[in-house]
C-alpha cells in the first residue's frame, strides 16, 4: 500500500476541508534494552590513523564485556584528544541511548555529522534520539537524509512513512486551531508543514486551498484544490471547493464545470443550485454589455426586449414559425441584432410601418403586454392548442382600460395568464415604462411557461 493510499485510509475527511488527526501508531525509538550493541564502524578516511582506531576498539571491548563505566571513559577521552574522530561521537550518542538520556544522545549525534553528514551510524542513532524525545519533526528530517544516503534502508523507509503521516496529522490539527481562531497566516504556515511531510495529503492539499481562498491568494489556492482532485478524482468536497476558487477569478463556466462534476458524485441541493447560479454567470458574462446592462435600466426599449426574448427564450423562439417576412432596414450593425431579427420573424415584435425597427425606442406596459400574448401563442401552438383569449378578456376589468382599447386583449390575457398583474387599485397602466428588472420578471414567467 503507498502512502496515499494510507494517507486515505487514515485521514477521515471532515464535514469542512480539515481533517482529524491521531490514528498513526506511535513508533518507539530502538534502545540498547532492545538490541544488540551497535558499534559504529569507522570509515576509511579515518582507519589510517592506527592509534585512534586502537583506542576506539579497546574502548569498545570494554563495553562489550559489561565495563560500561571504563568503556565510555575512554571514549570520551578520545573524542577530547582527536575531536575529528567521530566513531567516537556517535559512539557516545549509542550510550546515551541506551540510558534513555535522548537529548545528550543528540548532542553527540549531530557532533557526528558536523563532521560527516552522510555517516550512517549517526543518522541512524539521530533518529531514535529524536523520536525518544517526541521530536517528530527532527525524527522526520534524520529521516529523510538517512533515506538520501541509503535509500535501500526497508526499516527507515517504513519509519519515514508512519512518522511523516504523524506529523502531518499534528500539523493538521494545529492549523485547524489557527484556521478556527481566523488567524489564517498561522493556520497556512502549519499546513505548508504538513504538506512537507506527507506531500501526498489530500485533506492537507485541500484545507490549504480553504485557507488561501481565505487570504484572497487565489493562484495558489487554485493550484492546491487542482492537486488535491488529482490525487482524488472522487473528492467532491475539492472539485466543490475548485469551484468557488474559480469563481472568486470570474472564471465562472470553469467553476460551473467543477461543480458539475461534485454534483456527479454528490448530488447536494446546495451544490446544484449553485452550479445553476454559476451558469447564468457564465451565460451572462459572454454576453455584450449592453445587455448585461438590462437588470439595471429605468426604461427598457425594444432592443433590449428582443436581446431578452432571444436569451431566454431561445428555445421557444426556435419553435415559431415565421410571421413575418418584412425585412428591417435599421438593425445590421447593432449589437443586438443576432436577436432581433429572429424575434421579428416569429412575430413577437412588430417592425414599424417603414421597415424599420427602431432599436432605440422605448417599451410601455401595452407594448410588452402584446409581446407576452405573441410568446404564449407560439407555446400553444408548438403544444397543439390554443388561447382562450376571449376566456381572459370576458374576466377581467381594469380601472384604467376599456375593453375597446387596443391593448386590452393581449393586456387582459397577460393578467389572466399570471405573466403580468395589474397594481393595487387594479390598473394596468398601458402607457407605463417598463423597467429592466420588470422585463426580466416578466420574462422568467413565461420561461416557467415554457418548461
Amino acid at each position: 500500500m503507498n502512502i496515499a493510499r494510507r494517507l486515505r485510509a487514515c485521514l477521515a475527511v471532515l464535514v469542512t476541508v480539515f481533517a482529524g488527526t491521531g490514528c498513526a501508531t506511535r513508533v518507539p525509538p530502538a534502545t540498547a534494552t532492545a538490541m544488540t550493541w551497535r558499534q559504529p564502524d569507522v570509515p576509511r578516511e579515518l582507519a589510517a590513523r592506527v592509534a585512534d582506531t586502537t583506542r576506539y576498539q579497546q574502548a569498545w571491548s570494554r563495553i562489550r564485556g559489561g565495563d560500561l563505566g571504563n568503556g565510555e571513559r575512554e571514549l570520551s577521552d578520545l573524542l577530547r584528544a582527536a575531536p575529528t574522530f567521530y566513531p567516537a561521537a556517535a559512539s557516545l550518542g549509542e550510550l546515551r541511548l541506551q540510558r534513555r538520556d535522548y537529548g545528550q544522545a543528540g548532542v553527540f549525534f549531530g557532533q557526528a555529522l558536523t563532521a560527516n553528514a552522510t555517516y550512517l551510524p549517526a543518522l541512524v542513532g539521530m533518529v531514535d534520539a529524536r523520536l525518544g524525545a517526541g521530536d517528530d519533526p527532527g525524527a522526520l528530517a534524520a529521516l529523510k537524509v538517512l533515506l538520501s544516503v541509503d535509500a535501500t534502508r526497508a526499516d527507515a523507509r517504513a519509519r519515514h512513512d508512519v512518522v511523516s503521516l504523524r506529523v502531518s496529522q499534528s500539523e493538521l490539527a494545529l492549523a485547524e486551531r489557527f484556521r478556527a481562531a481566523a488567524q489564517l497566516e498561522e493556520a497556512e504556515r502549519h499546513l505548508t508543514l504538513a504538506l512537507d511531510a506527507a506531500p501526498e495529503n489530500g485533506p492537507a492539499l485541500r484545507a490549504l486551498a480553504a485557507v488561501q481562498l481565505g487570504r484572497g491568494a487565489l493562484d495558489s489556492a487554485a493550484a492546491r484544490a487542482q492537486q488535491a482532485v488529482a490525487l482524488d478524482p472522487q473528492d467532491a468536497v475539492s472539485l466543490a471547493l475548485l469551484g468557488d476558487i474559480l469563481e472568486a477569478q470570474n472564471r465562472y463556466a470553469d467553476a460551473a464545470a467543477a461543480y458539475g462534476r461534485a454534483v456527479a458524485l454528490d448530488p447536494r441541493p446546495a451544490w446544484t443550485n449553485h452550479r445553476a447560479r454559476l451558469m447564468e454567470r457564465s451565460d451572462a458574462m459572454s454576453l455584450p454589455e449592453s445587455y448585461r446592462a438590462i437588470a439595471g435600466a429605468t426604461s427598457v426599449t425594444r432592443a433590449q426586449v428582443a436581446a431578452v426574448l432571444g436569451v431566454r427564450l431561445a428555445g421557444t423562439l426556435q419553435q415559431a414559425p415565421t410571421r413575418v417576412t418584412d425585412v428591417v432596414t435599421d438593425v445590421r450593425a447593432h449589437w443586438a441584432s443576432a436577436w432581433i431579427l429572429p424575434v421579428v420573424r416569429a412575430g413577437w415584435i412588430e417592425p414599424r410601418p417603414n421597415h424599420t425597427f427602431e432599436p432605440g425606442g422605448p417599451v410601455r406596459r401595452s407594448d410588452l403586454a402584446r409581446v407576452v400574448l405573441a410568446v404564449l401563442d407560439t407555446m400553444a401552438t408548438a403544444r397543439r392548442s390554443a388561447l382562450d383569449v376571449s376566456g381572459a378578456t370576458s374576466r377581467i376589468t381594469f380601472a384604467d382600460m376599456t375593453r375597446d382599447h387596443a391593448a386590452f386583449r393581449a393586456a387582459a390575457l397577460a393578467v389572466a395568464s399570471g405573466i403580468m398583474s395589474a397594481d393595487a387599485t387594479n390598473r394596468f397602466l398601458p402607457a407605463g415604462v417598463v423597467s429592466g428588472s420588470d422585463l426580466l420578471a416578466t420574462i422568467s414567467r413565461l420561461e416557467a411557461r415554457a418548461k
